[in-house]
């Protein structure tokens, strides 16, 4: 009998175990946006900047990617935008200089961000943008670690609403 209640058990511990997991994985790092100060027009060249906040103790790592002979690496964090019909990347992310350090969690030295850290993506409006008010959407997929452990990559969107308008200057 307490063979049959172990086994009954152990399942609903583990699902507990796995949900909580990914609840507390949601609160590590929040991502956003941050506002655009002036409406743009089509054929406008501008930076997205999305800002990563981090929990403390907690740390994202760098867009830059690991070797492909380092067998055991952090999964870089990588941002794109979202295609839509007004808006394209336009060129690659720009970062800060991030922190280095040997990552006992996978025994090699990495880059990572703790804190607050901004970075830039590049985007243009497209040329036959419509006049209006539109939804642009960054995709990131990005791995956080503490001292301890590390959860497992995921991948969030985050968006914010640009306004398009014609004839007036474009923001550079």
């Amino acid at each position: 009998m307490l063979r049959i209640f172990l086994k009954c058990l152990i399942p609903v511990f583990l699902c507990a175990g796995i949900a909580f997991g990914t609840i507390s994985a949601q609160n590590e790092v929040h991502f956003q946006i941050l506002p655009l100060e002036k409406p743009l027009t089509p054929g406008s060249e501008f930076p997205l900047t999305l800002r990563a906040t981090m929990a403390p103790s907690w740390h994202l790592y760098s867009t830059t990617p690991y070797p492909e002979d380092v067998l055991a690496a952090p999964q870089p964090t990588v941002i794109q935008v979202e295609k839509t019909p007004i808006l394209e990347q336009n060129g690659p992310v720009r970062q800060p200089p991030p922190k280095t350090d040997y990552d006992q969690n996978f025994g090699i030295e990495t880059e990572y961000f703790d804190g607050v850290v901004d970075f830039e993506v590049p985007v243009k409006v497209i040329s036959s943008a419509p006049e209006g008010k539109h939804e642009a959407v960054l995709k990131i997929r990005f791995m956080a670690c503490n001292d301890r452990l590390c959860l497992p990559p995921r991948t969030v969107r985050t968006h914010t609403i640009l306004n398009i308008s014609q004839g007036l200057q474009s923001l550079t």
